[in-house]
């Protein structure tokens, strides 16, 4: 039996996402990624940052970058509302620089990533929570040769695949109203529900939650 892909169930290409403990980092939204999505107001704002080094010995490089973390975490604990959160590590050897989330391995460069978060609620908006970030990263001190790089602003969730549950639940009635529209006679085939629960942002303060599913009916 030949398949055919059913437009309204998209499976996407998506822009990794970036993962810091629990959190995860939503990625940048360029149009509606699944017909099964749910909108969920922000648990953070956060900012990435990649420490780096201009000293020429690696071993050096290395203790810049450990000494500028450290500095880092110093001025966030005087700072209640601010958190350090690490996404992937890489004090491995690079020169050249990629995005905040990945290195190659060309020459030697230690450089370090993370996200410094604060976490809104209904006692902090996002423009509260971006003012306060905004004001600590004007804080932070200067480390010997250590320089830091700051990315884009972007809005984290707490543990999306707790919403797993919902989705899955939702993508059921969702296939079931499409086999009712062309009829149950036909097979089907239904992919990607194994993947993670992507999030992607949805404006300034929310996000979405989906599972980029596939469904595939006969002809």
């Amino acid at each position: 039996m030949k398949y055919w892909v059913v437009a309204l169930a998209l499976a996407c290409a998506w822009v990794p996402q970036a993962f810091a403990g629990n959190m995860v980092v939503a990625a940048a939204q360029n149009a509606n990624p699944s017909v099964v999505t749910i909108e969920l107001p922000a648990d953070y704002i956060v900012v990435p940052v990649t420490i780096m080094s201009s000293e020429k010995e690696p071993h050096d490089e290395l203790q810049a970058v450990q000494a500028a973390q450290a500095a880092l975490n110093e001025a966030a604990a005087k700072h209640p509302g601010i958190e350090i959160r690490y996404g992937v590590q890489s004090l491995s050897f690079s020169r050249e620089e990629g995005s905040f989330l990945s290195s190659t391995s060309d020459a030697a460069s230690a450089q370090a990533d993370l996200y410094v978060a604060v976490r809104l609620g209904k006692q902090k908006s996002v423009p509260q929570a971006a003012r306060e970030l905004v004001s600590f990263l004007r804080t932070i001190p200067k480390t010997g040769n250590a320089h830091l790089r700051f990315g884009s602003t972007a809005l984290g969730l707490d543990s999306p695949d707790q919403y797993r549950p919902r989705l899955l639940q939702q993508i059921g009635k969702e296939v079931e109203n499409t086999r009712n529209a062309v009829g149950k006679a036909r097979g089907y085939r239904l992919g990607g529900m194994e993947s993670p629960v992507q999030v992607a942002q949805r404006d300034g303060e929310h996000v979405i939650v989906f599972i980029p599913f596939r469904l595939e009916l006969g002809q």
